[in-house]
């Protein structure tokens, strides 16, 4: 799967610049199976947000975008998936 690790404050205006690669397994196949991850802060607020994917048809899995959380308040992104 080609990673697109990136960097990201995690507000619209950035997602807005943001040139989004495509994924794909080195088996081939662009069908997959996500899960997005959350990292608290002490504080309970989200601080990174990472999505990871898993190929349905050999199960091969990696991280396909990773941000940081560099504002407040938080709580949205959670409400969002």
């Amino acid at each position: 799967m080609r990673s697109s690790r990136t960097a990201r404050t995690g507000n619209e205006e950035s997602w807005e610049d943001d040139e989004p690669g495509a994924a794909g397994c080195p088996c081939g196949s662009e069908e997959f199976e996500a899960a997005v991850a959350f990292s608290l802060g002490t504080d309970g607020a989200v601080r990174w947000v990472t999505v990871g994917l898993r190929c349905a048809k050999d199960g091969f899995c990696e991280v396909y975008a990773d941000w940081k959380i560099d504002y407040g308040p938080t709580d949205h992104p959670l409400t969002m998936v």
